[in-house]
């Protein structure tokens, strides 16, 4: 057994004593990826050591934790892609974009600096979905792919936060876990919606809107971001969800260019 396994294999008592607890207690918590059957100590040894072996900084919080059926795992965030894109060098090569209904499917292709290729896939369902909506719907399937790719890449096969809100309500569970203690602060019968405080799709939409609008009536794109990051002053444009930013983006650079 070598330092890691015992590292994690090792608690204390409230005494300070040390203890080792149940052989089969560990092992059902890697196996079938039920992180509730480590102890708060493991928790936090386990995640530090995830985080190790592919390079990223735990300080960063490039994973959370969501209840999933029942049992406590973690997913990736957007910090964990950008992180591993860089330390992995990974480079997005092409990008094919296809059409099943109203399903938009994003196939991404990926290379590493190692030279390994991989391709991943992003779906999402456009029905009901028009104008500014719609287009939010084709850049969120870009980004699956995207991500999905990433982590399969540094050999990561987790879920990313952006197939977290495709997930059925009542499969998932909001659920604080205290990454520094690893206690688990249980937030009872709430679905998880990708990021817990983030806002309505709605929300992201109307604010888009006003940006457009304010674009339309001849505001400046530095006058507009000002604004923008004023309503309301805790969620500015650099904290909303990837798709609605690049959203922005094009906006912004689209009347840049008139």
């Amino acid at each position: 057994m070598n330092d890691t396994d015992t590292d994690l294999q090792t608690t204390r008592t409230e005494n300070g004593a040390m203890q080792r607890p149940t052989i089969e207690g560990v092992e059902d918590a890697l196996l079938d990826g039920d992180l509730s059957k480590l102890s708060s100590q493991q928790r936090v040894q386990y995640l530090e050591r995830v985080c190790e072996s592919v390079g990223l900084n735990p300080l960063t919080k490039p994973f959370r934790y969501i209840r999933l059926n029942g049992q406590l795992t973690l997913y990736a965030t957007r910090d964990a892609a950008e992180q591993l894109r860089k330390i992995h060098s990974i480079s997005i090569t092409s990008l094919e974009e296809s059409w099943r209904e109203d399903i938009c499917i994003v196939r991404a292709y990926a290379q590493d600096g190692d030279g390994r290729t991989d391709v991943a896939t992003g779906a999402v369902d456009t029905s009901g979905s028009r104008g500014q909506s719609l287009a939010n719907d084709i850049m969120k399937a870009e980004t699956k792919a995207k991500r999905r790719v990433t982590l399969s890449l540094a050999g990561l096969g987790w879920l990313d936060e952006t197939e977290i809100s495709d997930i059925p309500d009542d499969a998932t569970e909001a659920v604080s876990v205290n990454h520094e203690t690893g206690e688990i602060e249980d937030v009872e019968g709430e679905p998880v919606q990708g990021h817990q405080d983030r806002r309505p799709e709605q929300w992201y939409d109307a604010k888009l809107q006003i940006i457009k609008d304010r674009l339309g009536k001849g505001a400046s794109p530095k006058a507009v971001m000002d604004a923008a990051d004023e309503w309301p002053q805790e969620e500015p444009l650099s904290t909303w969800p990837e798709q609605y930013q690049e959203a922005a983006k094009a906006l912004f650079r689209q009347a840049s260019q008139q």
